[in-house]
């Protein structure tokens, strides 16, 4: 399969090792991100597709204090599936704000690594795996037109690194 913009190749693939042209013509440009403020919709979680009342206290519940905040790092990890399959995380966007460029941070899960934090209405193409502000309220990772859940196989309660 090919790699789309903002993914890393598993560790030990064949297409792991660098190559001269793969670091900027390839990364996507994530636009400048509004963060969400509380009394918006999407801080409140009323444009998810379910039923964002139950995905909020699923969130809530499972986040208990569990994600951190370290310099330079937040820690957290998948706690929920949205319907389209998206990872749902227990990290909260108002937890992001301390993110000092969200075009300058990594996010990892599992062995899946991606650039930038995007808004819900990002322009990336299809099979793009990338992390984005989740009409949950919460971080999500996607790969866009598809199920991230059933394409990269994370289970519920794997770790998450924002990292910059």
């Amino acid at each position: 399969p090919r790699l789309q913009p903002g993914t890393k190749p598993p560790r030990g693939s064949a297409s792991s090792a660098p190559r001269e042209d793969a670091t900027a013509a390839h990364q996507p440009n994530p636009p400048s991100i509004a963060w969400p403020n509380a009394a918006s919709p999407l801080a409140r979680g009323l444009a998810f597709p379910a039923d964002p009342l139950t995905m909020r206290a699923v969130c809530f519940l499972a986040t208990q204090g569990r994600s951190s905040i370290v310099p330079g790092k937040i820690e957290g990890s998948v706690v929920a599936y949205s319907d389209d399959g998206n990872l749902v995380t227990d990290i909260p966007h108002d937890r992001l704000r301390t993110v000092p460029s969200p075009s300058g941070v990594s996010v990892v899960c599992d062995e899946h690594e991606t650039v930038g934090i995007f808004p819900p209405d990002h322009k990336e193409p299809n099979f793009t795996f990338l992390a984005l502000l989740g009409p949950s309220g919460f971080l999500e990772l996607a790969i866009v037109g598809d199920s991230a859940k059933a394409m990269l196989g994370v289970r519920l309660g794997e770790k998450v690194l924002v990292k910059w």
